[in-house]
């Protein structure tokens, strides 16, 4: 499949509804020229957000140090067009323990007992994937939040299964960099299985 036919199915599945009509046919070249390069992505803004705006910045040492509650509201608008209400996000890093708090229910990031040595970022990075998805899933949206690299290029992308399914296709040729994966593909060890 080429590269403007896989962009086009991807549109069709809803992929650009968050774009402004206006902007629609400037995207849709951006993420044409860079599916023929490997990867899937669009422009973006001063914050890193895509203007697609499925792809989100994920730094894991960012995530780790308490930036996960600021990661998620940079999702913010997307996540209301899916039904899910975030009223208020609050990251709440202490000593021994970091938790996120959602509309008043916390959400452990981790704690000393689920920490091992060097993989705190991959630790956060799963539980950012773990708690939108968990949202997700409560507001009835199809959407779901995957990982794209990692690490401090971490990124992360909003996909439904069909998308994701989609952009799995061998003949697209994606760099493996650039192959969303499912929270479950982080390992303790902080690698991901691709």
């Amino acid at each position: 499949m080429d590269a403007e036919t896989a962009v086009d199915r991807l549109i069709a599945m809803g992929y650009l509804k968050y774009v402004p009509p206006s902007e629609v046919t400037g995207i849709r070249g951006q993420l044409i020229g860079t599916l023929r390069r490997g990867y899937l992505d669009s422009e973006w803004d001063r914050r890193c957000v895509s203007g697609d705006r499925r792809g989100y910045p994920a730094d894991g040492e960012d995530l780790a140090e308490g930036w996960l509650g600021e990661s998620l509201l940079l999702m913010k608008d997307v996540l209301q067009k899916e039904g899910v209400t975030l009223q208020s996000v609050e990251d709440d890093p202490q000593d021994d323990r970091y938790e996120v708090v959602v509309n008043g229910r916390r959400h452990l990031i981790f704690d000393a007992g689920t920490l091992k040595p060097g993989n705190s970022w991959a630790v956060a990075a799963k539980r950012l994937l773990e708690i939108v998805n968990e949202l997700l899933g409560e507001a009835g949206s199809e959407e779901r939040l995957y990982g794209i690299y990692g690490g401090n290029e971490g990124r992360v992308v909003l996909l439904t299964g069909g998308m994701y399914q989609l952009l799995h296709s061998p003949g697209l040729k994606l760099d493996s960099w650039w192959m969303p994966y499912p929270p479950a593909a982080i390992r303790d060890d902080g690698t991901v299985g691709r």
